[in-house]
């Protein structure tokens, strides 16, 4: 029994130090002898528990020698960062080996935490096998973590392209909406414009037939009373002709006085009535030659003006009549201009909120596909670096495996 606990003891001691775990296939526990005094197997039972708890200290102490030295210098520098970062990796380590094995024996689980640490391993091709098992379980955490890290890139780009995608539809959107913004504006400025032109239209046929109404009538009185008149005026113009060449005798003047208290003209006409004023005021002479001579020039000169106005009405009608007539085609046109115009104000503006609509639709699309992605990313570089840390310790170890595996071929 003591040479039982005395191997143990040895084994696990060489352990310790260094010189490597005992191989899968010769490692064992002690095994109980024969029963024996009570008091031999309690110094048997606390010595092989000495040894048990010595060897693992010993053994935590070799392994974490290097990093302590490590930590120490880094320490002394102070350099706080690195050293949290050579913690971290350490620990990635430690926890990529405790995966790689988990459920295998307890030979291979000492000898995964030998790979653990910084040093380079004490070859034992007695454990060939555990090596072989190590490295394949090493191989496929190394493809899975692999594949783990090239998912969350991916994943990563895509909901970057989604957000920028996003992001990029939304300004389109934008930008539309812009357009269909001063499209609209556009449309209401004509639209006003050509409501502005009915309205000055609309005032302008209102006033001219107003005006048509008021003075059309008074024209054409008066244009009727000078049509009368001149029928009467050119008789008496032949007359003082004839009387003018040949001695006028008293009862001719007479006869043309009687024609002059006969001509009547309007009475709003101050040219025509200074006339008759003059040519009254001619037949009150004695002189009955002179008084012929006098009023056929006073009397040619009233046909003339007669004549004149006559001409003035009528072109003054036409001028009233023609303008009435255009500002109630401009009032037409512009009426139907209005209708079309205010057609096209409406859809520039349903266009224009339906523009709006979907602006703010890919607005908080966009703010969506952004905060997922942010969200995302905040956690994908802290996975990125704990998968690069824990991806350098499997390179370490899988190094240090084909090492061993080479080396026992």
């Amino acid at each position: 029994a003591w040479l039982d606990v005395a191997q143990s003891i040895s084994a696990l001691c060489k352990m310790a130090r260094g010189e490597g775990p005992p191989s899968l296939g010769t490692f064992s526990p002690p095994v109980r002898r024969e029963q024996g005094s009570s008091s031999k197997r309690l110094r048997i039972i606390g010595a092989l528990m000495f040894g048990v708890v010595c060897a693992a200290l010993t053994f935590e102490g070799a392994k974490r020698g290097m990093a302590g030295r490590g930590e120490a210098f880094l320490l002394q520098q102070g350099d706080d960062k690195a050293m949290i970062s050579q913690l971290a990796q350490e620990e990635v380590t430690r926890k990529v080996a405790q995966q790689a094995a988990s459920g295998l024996p307890v030979a291979a689980v000492v000898l995964a935490q030998s790979l653990a640490s910084n040093s380079s391993i004490v070859i034992d091709c007695s454990r060939k096998e555990a090596y072989i098992l190590l490295q394949t379980n090493f191989a496929s955490i190394a493809a899975n973590t692999s594949k783990e890290n090239a998912t969350m890139h991916a994943k990563d780009a895509l909901l970057a392209a989604a957000a920028a995608e996003a992001k990029e539809n939304w300004l389109a959107s934008e930008a539309k909406y812009r357009d269909a913004q001063a499209a609209y504006a556009s449309a209401t400025s004509a639209a006003e414009y050509a409501r502005g032109k009915y309205s000055g239209f609309e005032s302008a046929v209102t006033a001219g037939q107003e005006e048509w109404d008021k003075l059309k009538p008074k024209y054409d009185e008066e244009a009727n009373q000078i049509a009368a008149e001149v029928p009467l005026i050119e008789e008496l113009i032949a007359v003082l002709t004839k009387s003018s060449a040949e001695m006028a005798a008293p009862q001719q003047l007479a006869a043309v006085r009687a024609k002059v208290s006969q001509l009547s003209v309007p009475e709003h006409d101050k040219r025509m009535s200074a006339q008759m004023d003059v040519l009254r005021a001619v037949m009150l002479k004695t002189d009955s030659k002179g008084a012929m001579v006098a009023a056929l020039k006073v009397v040619q000169g009233l046909l003339d003006t007669m004549k004149g106005r006559k001409t003035e009405i009528a072109e003054t009608l036409k001028k009233m009549e023609e303008e009435l007539s255009n500002n109630k085609m401009g009032l037409k046109t512009w009426e139907e201009k209005v209708v079309d115009l205010s057609d096209a104000a409406d859809k520039s503006k349903n266009t224009m909120n339906e523009e709006g609509l979907v602006k703010a639709t890919l607005s908080g699309k966009a703010s969506v596909a952004k905060e997922e992605y942010e969200d995302f990313h905040a956690t994908f570089l802290d996975d990125v670096a704990r998968f690069e840390r824990e991806l350098a310790a499997l390179s370490t170890i899988d190094g240090k495996l084909t090492d061993a595996v080479e080396a026992c071929a």
